[in-house]
């Protein structure tokens, strides 16, 4: 078995004199190939635009793009350390990292108020940096000092920040998209224009939170904007 994957590397890598296969003709089908994946992509592209409408990128300033890309650089290097303090022991409890799911969190946030309202996940450090949380009082928080957010108590999965919106991280899959309709339903009978935004990995409409928060803003038509993360 291992001779053959060796054999077909060696056929990859060095075409010219691998039997009938010329490099010519090698680098002809990895051209063909590049061109049927370009027109496979452009031919989803058109379709996703003919039903949802231009992407939203063309709506958006060099200074807003800067600020995004920013922001995901930001979570990347923040979550990294994080990983690195936690691995070091720096502090006690846990962590769970939103490294790869960054521009969702920066998507999803770029087009929200200071005043709207989010309800995040244990993978929810992410989610509070783009919202525009304080790097220092989080931290702060993980290492359980009294300058954290919830005086050192919380931890990492604990983090608040009503100032901003932000209801909080939770360890409960799914959870957050109750608070989050619950903040709708607030929302309503105050009659302003905000709108609340939960949170959740691809595992979290398994449970009755998701369907309950759906359920709950479909009969009373509240502004809740359920975010679903596929992380797998």
């Amino acid at each position: 078995m291992s001779g053959e994957v060796q054999g077909s590397s060696r056929s990859l890598a060095t075409p010219a004199r691998s039997g009938s296969v010329s490099r010519r003709g090698f680098l002809g089908r990895l051209g063909a190939f590049g061109a049927g994946t370009v027109a496979f992509s452009t031919a989803v592209a058109e379709r996703a635009q003919a039903q949802y409408g231009a992407p939203a990128i063309d709506e958006l300033s060099r200074e807003q793009l800067t600020t995004m890309y920013t922001d995901m650089w930001k979570i990347r290097l923040w979550e990294s350390k994080v990983k690195d303090l936690l691995l070091a022991g720096g502090f006690r409890g846990v962590a769970h990292l939103y490294v790869g799911e960054e521009a969702i969190a920066v998507g999803v946030c770029q087009a929200l108020r200071r005043d709207d309202y989010i309800a995040s996940t244990h993978r929810g450090h992410g989610h509070l940096i783009a919202k525009g949380g304080d790097l220092g009082r989080m931290l702060a928080e993980i290492t359980h000092k009294a300058g954290g957010y919830c005086k050192g108590y919380g931890g990492s999965l604990h983090i608040t920040d009503v100032s901003l919106g932000i209801l909080g991280m939770n360890g409960i899959v799914g959870a957050s998209h109750l608070f989050a309709a619950g903040a709708a339903y607030g929302i309503t009978v105050k009659g302003t224009d905000q709108v609340a935004v939960s949170f959740g990995g691809d595992g979290s409409i398994q449970g009755n939170f998701f369907s309950s928060a759906a359920n709950a803003a479909a009969a009373w038509k509240l502004p809740w904007i359920g975010v679903i993360e596929n992380n797998g």
